[in-house]
């Protein structure tokens, strides 16, 4: 269903699909909150249902409905964090610093940005980090200091030309 959804925003743009991605949600909620199921099919429908609200932060998003896609991605990071997938949680925080800095909460993008850095330490591939560094750059940069960002940009440099050969 993620995939549909991002494929469908990327045909006709996010506007015609903020209704029916928040009903995705709440349909994939109410089977988790009522239904019945093994713990095992209860972990996926967690983890579905955090991608699915990740994906409806960014139709929101791309939709120019920035209240509603921040809400979504505050759901999203929460059922991340509930389920323990660190590599959802770290995506959605550089959803939250991209959004920021787009809002003009440059201090807040940066934030959001350093503590994707910091849940990617350890497990993360270069590329992952790269895009962390990347929306901390970002963020640098809208708050004007270039000389920050620009130093970081460096780091993100290093770091995807550090990652193994393919």
């Amino acid at each position: 269903m993620v995939g549909e959804i991002i494929r469908l925003d990327n045909e006709q743009g996010g506007d015609t699909l903020c209704e029916a991605a928040a009903a995705t949600v709440d349909r994939v909620d109410q089977w988790l909150q009522f239904g019945e199921y093994s713990e095992r099919v209860g972990r996926e429908l967690q983890l579905a249902l955090a991608e699915l609200q990740e994906a409806t932060g960014w139709v929101h998003y791309d939709a120019g409905r920035q209240q509603t896609a921040r809400y979504w991605y505050q759901q999203a990071l929460c059922q991340a964090q509930i389920t323990g997938n660190l590599p959802l949680e770290v995506g959605v925080l550089g959803c939250l610093s991209m959004q920021a800095a787009h809002l003009g909460r440059a201090r807040e993008a940066i934030q959001l940005a350093v503590r994707a850095q910091e849940q990617s330490a350890g497990w993360a591939p270069p590329r992952v980090k790269t895009y962390a560094l990347l929306r901390e750059a970002l963020g640098w940069a809208e708050m004007g200091d270039l000389g920050e960002a620009h130093r970081v940009m460096a780091r993100a440099h290093h770091t995807y030309r550090a990652r193994s050969p393919r």
